[in-house]
């Protein structure tokens, strides 16, 4: 297989066919790259409306969102400076007292317990919906792979707390 790839030669950048607004476009990428400090950090460039590689304006908060173990998470980090790195997850709505007691009053507890550590809390909104909110500290540099590793830590170290609440939850659901 490696004397396949070292004997197949590469398309030489100058005889390849490029349509004449992507030059510009390819320009334009190349000199942000020579000017923006690397490692590229996650929000510090974007793409214009006709497709342009720019450095990113002002301080937005770069926000995403996934799945794990089956609850929506979203996220958001500042571009820049000293804030934290906010994680909150989206368990659902707080039981019925009439529905299932039991499941009401272990979420409840567990709401309570979480409390102590003000990284990690489970907390109830004005509708009755349970999240659990997680804070650490942003990673530098903020590349894509750096946050990805500190969002990782930071459930990694939420597991106890995500399995309790689930299981809460699911004695709900079960009947």
């Amino acid at each position: 297989m490696a004397a396949d790839l070292a004997s197949e030669t590469l398309p030489n950048p100058a005889q390849m066919k490029i349509a004449p607004d992507s030059a510009g476009v390819l320009q334009d990428a190349v000199r942000v790259a020579q000017v923006m400090p690397l490692p590229l950090e996650l929000g510090s460039v974007e793409l214009t409306e006709d497709g342009r590689v720019t450095p990113s304006p002002g301080e937005r908060m770069l926000q995403f969102s996934f799945v794990y173990k089956g609850l929506p998470f979203r996220g958001e980090v500042a571009k820049t400076g000293t804030g934290p790195l906010r994680l909150i997850g989206d368990f659902g709505k707080v039981p019925y007292t009439v529905e299932r007691p039991d499941s009401r009053r272990r979420v409840r507890d567990l709401v309570l317990q979480g409390q102590a550590d003000p990284r990690s809390r489970f907390q109830i909104s004005r509708r009755q919906d349970i999240q659990l909110a997680l804070e650490i500290g942003a990673p530098t540099p903020r590349t894509p792979v750096s946050i990805v590793a500190a969002v990782a830590a930071a459930l990694l170290g939420a597991i106890p707390a995500i399995d309790a609440m689930s299981a809460a939850l699911a004695s709900r659901r079960a009947h």
